[in-house]
Parts: structure tokens; sequence; C-alpha cells
């Protein structure tokens, strides 16, 4: 059990070295945070700030995040906004639940297919090892009189099947030789092609009197695997090309596509902000893999 008066004994005796964290942290959050908010000042255009990042070539750095359309819209009323970072509002607002769900039908007569996945790891003291990969989907006409549907698939992986595929996982022979990325991985490739054959059903029976912009399709994910290349291959060229053949399946049948995520630890606006920084004449932001997009 545990013993709260030594706990607190033993925290209060590391006390000085949490602060001294927590106030680099602080510092350099804000320092980040700053330069963010400052774009507005330092680029006029999005053209400009994308000159100031390096091409996407082989062996150069990575530029992280680069400005879209959307920059330059921003731009227009950003010196006006409470808040000067790069954000675009919800624009509505809801002073309680019931008015939230009576906006929300504005979804009606709108098939939105939406999936989810999850996975069992490798047990390591099992005589047998074996995995589990599971990806349900729920499709909602919403529409009276059309049903919806709840279903799943789901994938067992043998011993063969969640194997090492790269050399870089572990160099030692003698390790566990089963790999749990490559049961992420099956898990992400079952969504994937969960996503693409739906939508192509889905695409097959459109009704004349079907909004143009049904369905709609809700991946939980992000569309940008810029994590994917901080893999070996062959996981980062797999998982590369699944996202473009989910992206190719949208395009080609006119289907809509929001890929989501509830907590997201990408650092591609990070990285973006860095490599405008170190063309100043004086940086001031530290490589620092503490802060990620999502806290700016």
């Amino acid at each position: 059990m545990l013993h709260k008066g030594k706990l607190q004994a033993a925290l209060k005796l590391k006390q000085g070295q949490f602060s001294l964290y927590d106030g680099n942290f602080s510092e350099q959050l804000s320092a980040f945070r700053r330069s963010l908010e400052t774009l507005h000042q330092r680029y006029a255009s999005s053209a400009q700030l994308e000159h100031m990042l390096p091409p996407d070539e082989i062996g150069m750095p990575s530029a992280g995040a680069r400005p879209s359309i959307e920059f330059d819209r921003w731009l227009v009323n950003a010196a006006m906004n409470d808040y000067r970072g790069p954000v675009f509002p919800f624009g509505r607002d809801f002073t309680n639940h019931e008015q939230a769900r009576q906006w929300a039908e504005c979804i009606e007569g709108i098939t939105t297919v939406a999936v989810d996945g999850s996975q069992l790891l490798p047990w390591r003291d099992a005589s047998v090892p074996v995995a589990l990969v599971q990806v349900g989907f729920f499709i909602n006409p919403h529409t009276p009189g059309r049903p919806y549907t709840k279903d799943v698939r789901m994938e067992v992986l043998t011993p063969d099947e969640i194997m090492e595929e790269s050399k870089s996982e572990s160099s030692d022979p003698d390790s566990y030789p089963y790999s749990d990325m490559q049961v992420t991985l099956r898990r992400y490739l079952l969504e994937i092609d969960t996503l693409c054959q739906q939508m192509e059903q889905c695409a097959a029976a459109r009704r004349p009197d079907d909004p143009v912009h049904s369905p709609v399709v809700f991946f939980d994910g992000s569309l940008v695997v810029s994590f994917a290349l901080t893999m070996p291959n062959p996981y980062r060229d797999r998982y590369i090309r699944s996202a473009v053949s989910l992206l190719r399946t949208s395009e080609q049948l006119r289907v809509p596509l929001i890929g989501y995520i509830d907590t997201s630890y990408a650092r591609d606006m990070i990285t973006m902000l860095r490599r405008l920084d170190s063309t100043e004449r004086q940086p001031i932001l530290r490589e620092t893999k503490r802060i990620h997009d999502a806290l700016l």
C-alpha cells in the first residue's frame, strides 16, 4: 500500500527540481506562443512565410507545418482579434446543451460514416503469442424510416503476422521478437480499408434526392501522417501508402472526409516556428521535445 506521509516527504525533497522544470517549461512555452502570435506582424502573406521554409526535398530538414490559403484569410483580421494566433473560431455559441442539439438538427438527411479501432497487444507470457485488432463502424442516414448500421470488423493476428519487420526495432537477437508496432499498423490499415469500403458502398447506393455532400465520412485520426516520418521502414511507407489511398478514394468518389483527434502530440507547428526562428538575426527558440502543437 502507498504510505502517504512518506510520499509527501519524498515529493518535498524534490520540490526544487520540480520547480526548476516547471519554470523552464513555462518559459519555453511562452516563447513559442509569442512566436505564433506574432506571425501576422512578420509575414504579410502565406507566400512570404512559405519562402522562408526549407523545400520538401530528400535530405532537407523538415519544415513541419506549411501555410495554406487559410493563413491569408486569417491575416485579414488578425490584428483586430483579441487572440493573435492563427485560429478560426467555430462561430456559434450555445448557452445550454439543448441549443447545441437543436443546431445539430442541420445534419438531418445526411448520411454519416464513422470508424474507430482498438487492439490487444501480444501477451509476453503466452505460450502462443496472439494479437487482436478490431474496427467498429457506424453508418447513420439521419432520416426517419432509414435504419442505421453498427458493426465491427475483427482480425486475429498469428505469431507470423506480428513478427518484427524492421531491423532497427531491436538489435538484440534474444529480445522479444513480436512487435507492438506491427499490431498498431494492422489496426490502422484495417481502419483505412473499412473507411474506403464504406465510402464505395455509400457512393454506389446514393439516391437522387440525397444531398450532394452525403455521405460525410469521419476518420478517428490525422489525415497528415507526419508521425510516420520518424518510423523505420517498412512501417513508414505502409502508413503513407494507406493514408494516400484513403485520400484518393475520397477524391475519386467525391465523398467528404474529415479527420479528427481528441489529443494530438504532433510537433509540426513547433518545427515550423523553429525553422522560421533560425532565419532571424537573434534566434530565441530552443529545441525542446517537451512541447507539442496542442499546447500552443
